[in-house]
């Protein structure tokens, strides 16, 4: 199974986190979110500068640069 950057995820489509490649402070932010490990994320937005995503049942924005640090497995 291969991974990829979650901006490249269609929008409507769900994936699983599979890894973040970023610092500690990114990672505990991100998993504030709920976007930690084996968390399942759907894109509703990909257009623009960010990329709005629901987890959990709550809706963030994710900045490019930020969200191409989170690495997901499409095959959810």
């Amino acid at each position: 199974m291969s991974t990829i950057p979650l901006p490249m995820l269609t929008p409507g489509r769900s994936a699983k986190v599979c890894s973040i490649n970023g610092s500690c402070c990114i990672c505990r932010r991100l998993s504030d979110m709920g976007l930690g490990n084996n968390a399942e994320v759907e894109v509703l937005e990909g257009g623009g500068g960010s990329l709005i995503v629901k987890v959990n049942g709550s809706r963030y924005a994710l900045g490019r640069g930020m969200a191409n640090k989170i690495m997901v497995r499409a095959d959810v």
